[in-house]
């Protein structure tokens, strides 16, 4: 067995393909341009620990589904690379009094598997082992160990195609389904595998090797994993692009990764996840705002995406989602429809509930009573009534009646929030307004949960369930934030 330290990843880039040759026992190592890739937007003093033979399970399942039939002999032992943040050596995992020193320094893994040219295959290794990470993002939490050492890291999972058993669309929905698994009971964990033998009624010819999905069908087979997916189409004439990805961000915003389909004239198609988003351009102005209602989103000018041809947590334009490839022929690719797997309980949809609060706003009873001159940026998301009230119960920005009456209200499972913000209060990631509706309801004024004003606040009165008024100066609160994960949590995915 190997287990041994490389020092830096300068060092790992100089050595991999000795240390390939040696585990794998290749006669000639081919250059890997997507490991490469990797290891170059990662930090350059990040320390290496690298073990073979290691059991990966994503290469296991393809494996002994395609390449364990092949005639040329495929190794079925992969190679896991583990990364630190700070010194360390080997003998550091066999004193029990230095693991607390090396778990605080690991920032996650990458697997090698034995295919030639196209090593990397899985991984999770949180934001901060970036170079740049000025984004935030959906995070989620796992555990793993390291010669008997245990770990914990907080990542978003990550895998390219490994050329036969899996395309971009199996690594999206393979992606998708690692992530909610993890996080929540509800859920299953599923290999490429099972996402085949899910989708052979929706062949008309054979699946292996894969030739990649449809929109239809990845969005098919979320919902036979427990999900309930929309899928928001392009118009021909793309006269409704804004309009969707107005909803691709409010989705965002709400902490749920999903799948781009994307396309252009000189390739088939292509399909990607879409996780986060760049942090806040604090260069708006109040002449920006052009219209009464600007979308938080529109200020938004990059994507976190997680796409198998490149490196994790890589940004992108929306409107040129491939621009940043090399090969010229994808720069013109454009969305052709984004696929959301929403939660079964989830009814209220994001462009329904972006009229609705539009409609409340605007309601001379249950709406805003202040200047009508007013532009506003509004941010709106879902998020569960657990996390909002957890995130109600450690502000400060809240009267005490507001805070109790929030944390005292019966509240759905899920809500949909809005903020409506001036130019200056979104630069400063304060919001002026909040509006919350359940998003277990339906297009009614009856799904006003919470309205807060900056002279009055509305609830729904549990003993009745009638909205009530109450008279009370607010002052402006910070954002909501507990969906996507950033600097401001320390990446942390809880």
């Amino acid at each position: 067995m190997i287990g041994s330290v490389v020092t830096k990843i300068s060092d790992f880039k100089a050595q991999y393909k000795e240390i390939a040759n040696k585990c794998f026992k290749w006669s000639a190592i081919l250059k890997d341009t997507k490991l490469e890739n990797f290891l170059e937007i990662l930090k350059d003093d990040l320390h290496l620990f690298v073990e073979f033979p290691y059991v990966d399970k994503l290469f296991r399942d393809s494996y002994y589904n395609y390449f364990s039939s092949s005639h040329k002999p495929v190794q079925r032992n992969a190679l896991r690379v583990s990364f630190f943040a700070g010194k360390l050596t080997k003998e550091e995992f066999y004193n029990s009094d230095t693991h607390s020193k090396i778990q605080r320094y690991y920032i996650g893994y990458c697997i090698l598997r034995p295919l030639n040219g196209n090593m990397l295959g899985r991984s999770f290794i949180s934001p901060k082992a970036l170079k740049n990470h000025n984004f935030v993002c959906c995070l989620s939490m796992q555990k793993t160990s390291i010669l008997g050492v245990p770990f914990e890291i907080n990542g978003f999972p990550h895998s390219t195609q490994d050329g036969r058993m899996i395309s971009c669309a199996e690594t999206s929905i393979w992606s998708i389904t690692e992530y909610f698994g993890s996080k929540y009971p509800e859920y299953a964990l599923v290999l490429p595998h099972k996402i085949h033998n899910i989708l052979k009624e929706t062949y008309h010819q054979r699946h292996l090797p894969s030739n990649g999905l449809t929109a239809i069908q990845i969005s098919a087979a979320l919902q036979q994993l427990g999900y309930a997916p929309r899928m928001y189409s392009v118009a021909h004439g793309r006269n409704n692009e804004r309009e969707i990805f107005s909803i691709i961000s409010d989705y965002i915003e709400s902490g749920i990764p999903l799948v781009l389909a994307v396309q252009g004239e000189k390739f088939g198609g292509h399909a990607m996840l879409l996780i986060g988003h760049s942090n806040i351009d604090n260069k708006i102005t109040k002449a920006t705002l052009k219209e009464q209602f600007t979308d938080a989103g529109d200020f938004r000018d990059k994507y976190v995406a997680i796409d198998d041809n490149r490196p994790v947590y890589q940004l992108l334009d929306l409107y040129k989602p491939m621009a940043s490839y090399e090969d010229s022929k994808f720069h013109e690719a454009k969305i052709i429809s984004a696929i959301v797997p929403l939660y079964t309980k989830m009814y209220l949809e994001a462009p329904t509930a972006k009229k609705l609060f539009e409609t409340i706003f605007l309601d001379k009873t249950l709406g805003y009573k202040g200047d009508n001159s007013n532009k506003w940026i509004v941010r709106r998301l879902l998020t569960s009534s657990k996390s909002f009230k957890k995130w109600i119960s450690i502000s400060n920005s809240l009267s005490d009646n507001q805070r109790k009456m929030l944390l005292e209200t019966a509240l759905p499972k899920f809500i949909w929030i809005a903020e409506y913000m001036t130019h200056e209060n979104f630069k400063a990631e304060l919001s002026n307004i909040m509006i919350i509706l359940d998003a277990t309801g339906m297009n009614s004024r009856e799904s006003l949960v919470f309205a807060r004003y900056p002279d009055r606040y509305l609830f729904v009165d549990n003993t009745n369930g009638r909205q009530k008024e109450v008279i009370e100066i607010s002052r402006p609160m910070p954002l909501y934030k507990n969906n996507l994960k950033g600097e401001w949590n320390q990446w942390k995915s809880n």
